[in-house]
């Protein structure tokens, strides 16, 4: 059974904080109005982001453990390295004469939605962290080969659906949250506010508990 993405993704509330204050407080901040310079540009950090997604992956781990105890299991370690053996050694799974985008076998919500979402949020983090569009891009794809190979490798084979869709789903969905929160403040304080928080809503508490980026 594939990890139900859409089912967990709320979880990562609780794991997803680690990237709290793991920047230097010194770190040059931008007003959300301005444009970062050239160059090595304020904010900008890797180990936010990833600390970020390692949080979200371990909260989604988690939840897949609780609602799905049997088939995240250890408990038959002759099982989990029969798995681990099939993702290193087998390409990852695509059935062409399945339904469009469940050619993993899973509903397509779960793939699209689901998956779409933690590659936007992914993608997100380093953007926040002032990456550009094409190093996030890479970031996020990184991202899901790790959930993939080293996350759900020990239940189930990799997923060719899910190494294309996240990331690219997540770039689009990612960019999208990205801009609006850049151009918040323009619909005033208590707007801007709410706006900031609704469209990167750990992000912002990471940051509220001092992050860096």
């Amino acid at each position: 059974m594939k990890v139900r993405v859409c089912h967990t993704l709320a979880l990562s509330v609780c794991l997803a904080s680690p990237a709290l204050s793991a920047q230097g407080l010194a770190a040059p901040t931008l007003t959300i109005a301005q444009e970062a310079p050239q160059g090595r540009r304020a904010g900008q950090s890797w180990l936010t982001p990833t600390l970020h997604v390692a949080g979200l992956f371990a909260a989604q781990r988690v939840g897949a453990s609780i609602l799905w105890a049997e088939a995240f299991s250890f408990d038959d370690p002759q099982r989990v390295g029969r798995q681990w053996a099939r993702a290193f050694t087998e390409p990852p799974k695509f059935d062409p004469d399945r339904r469009p985008f469940e050619w993993d076998g899973d509903w397509w919500v779960i793939n699209v939605v689901g998956h779409g979402l933690m590659g936007a949020e992914s993608y997100l983090r380093a953007r926040q962290c002032e990456h550009s569009v094409w190093a996030s891009l890479l970031f996020t794809a990184g991202a899901s080969a790790v959930w993939e190979y080293v996350f759900e490798a020990p239940h189930v084979r990799p997923s060719a659906n899910d190494l294309v869709l996240t990331p690219l789903i997540g770039l689009g969905l990612g960019e999208l949250r990205y801009q609006a929160y850049r151009h918040a403040h323009r619909l005033g304080r208590v707007g801007g506010a709410a706006l900031r928080g609704l469209v990167d809503p750990f992000g912002s508490l990471e940051r509220a508990l001092g992050a860096g980026c």
